[in-house]
């Protein structure tokens, strides 16, 4: 059934269930989060979880089973997203023919029709075109593999060397197909494959809650009066930032996120609109990084910084003794000016939120965000709107 779902969390998902297995083999697996996934994604999309889970998780197995024995051995998953319905020449890749639903399938024409109601009743979204491929640096197919494999795309009673993922790819290619999508295979032999699919989703689109503006705010040091916000969705087209200018173009950023995933996707998406970022792993390193910046009083570079995205959760040094810190050096004159902080946080209880911003945060965004909310907060913190 179609649901609220962030596509890095499912790939995130299906590697982690392999991990054991690859560990054994001695193949190393990453993501890859291609500029086009940060730009039309954003954060969620309306799209079947289990199916897409399972997608992925059939290719793995045949990936998994055909690299282990190879020099080179690594996996990398992408996902990239499209607003058109992507063809052989703008994917680079040959997809397979179409299933013809006459054909003998694990799937009904009644499981099709639900699938498609239910997608198109749930979803308000703009219709977007999910891309995942799952590549390995193994050692590639020969043409007469490439041939076996392709009848197991098509024929899940394949015999010979792929007898085994035959129905594998027979169900993923349905699956794909189901969702308005298509699946196809690119191999070089001594160099690599790369099975990649598309599937239609919708971006997730939730109303934003009519209290926000009406948060009450807390007592702050300083006279400072954060607002404590729960982040809800907004509507893109609401704000309009594909036709306006981005509120926080120019801005320079600090990230810090333990997570090497959301930090990554979170800098490109605000690069994305305009921003320059900055990436630290915990507070120690965020600490580092402002005594090179033109806040601190004897900077070692001329490196700029308006405002800090700081993660609350995090090894070596968390995020509120790290913000602790922070406004510890501004009172000792380390600093020349206050700086800007928001936290990052999956804390969304009352207590841990009222902490943050008593710790000197000014404001707080729970995760799941969107990216929309976070660059009106982010604008809000650093003119001193957020104050009022």
């Amino acid at each position: 059934m179609p649901e609220k779902v962030r596509p890095v969390d499912i790939v995130q998902r299906a590697l982690k269930m392999y991990a054991q297995e690859a560990k054994r083999s001695g193949i190393t697996t990453s993501i890859d989060i291609q500029d086009t996934y940060a730009k039309h994604v954003s954060e969620f999309v309306v799209v079947d979880r289990n199916r897409l889970l399972q997608i992925i998780m059939n290719l793995l197995t045949n990936v998994i089973k055909h690299t282990r024995s190879c020099r080179e051995r690594s996996i990398v998953i992408s996902l990239s997203a499209s607003i058109s319905e992507p063809d052989d020449v703008s994917a680079q890749n040959a997809f397979m023919p179409l299933t013809p639903r006459r054909l003998s399938s694990p799937l009904t024409t009644a499981e099709h029709d639900h699938f498609s109601a239910a997608f198109e009743s749930l979803c308000a979204g703009d219709e977007i075109h999910l891309h995942v491929a799952v590549q390995d640096a193994g050692c590639g197919l020969s043409e007469s593999e490439m041939c076996h494999l392709s009848r197991g795309f098509s024929q899940p009673k394949t015999h010979g060397q792929y007898s085994d993922s035959g129905l594998n790819l027979f169900l993923s290619k349905e699956l794909i197909e189901l969702q308005a999508g298509r699946i196809g295979v690119t191999s070089t032999e001594g160099i690599g494959t790369s099975f990649s699919f598309y599937i239609k989703c919708r971006k997730h689109v939730e109303e934003l809650a009519p209290t926000l503006s009406a948060t009450p705010k807390l007592p702050h040091n300083k006279g400072h009066r954060p607002r404590m916000s729960r982040t809800e969705a907004f509507d893109d087209k609401d704000l309009e930032f594909t036709r306006q200018p981005s509120p926080v173009r120019g801005l320079h950023v600090l990230v810090v996120e333990d997570n090497p995933l959301n930090q990554r996707l979170v800098a490109k998406q605000l690069r994305n609109q305009g921003c320059t970022v900055h990436t630290a792993d915990h507070g120690l390193d965020a600490l580092e990084f402002l005594s090179k910046t033109n806040v601190s009083s004897s900077p070692s570079s001329n490196t700029k910084l308006d405002i800090v995205l700081l993660d609350i959760e995090m090894p070596v040094m968390d995020g509120l003794t790290c913000i602790r810190k922070i406004r510890t050096l501004e009172e000792e004159g380390f600093y020349t000016r206050r700086v800007p902080v928001i936290a990052v946080t999956a804390n969304a209880r009352d207590e841990q939120m009222k902490e943050a911003l008593e710790a000197g945060i000014d404001e707080v965004v729970t995760k799941p965000f969107r990216i929309p909310e976070l660059l009106v907060r982010m604008s809000e913190v650093v003119s001193g709107q957020h104050l009022a």
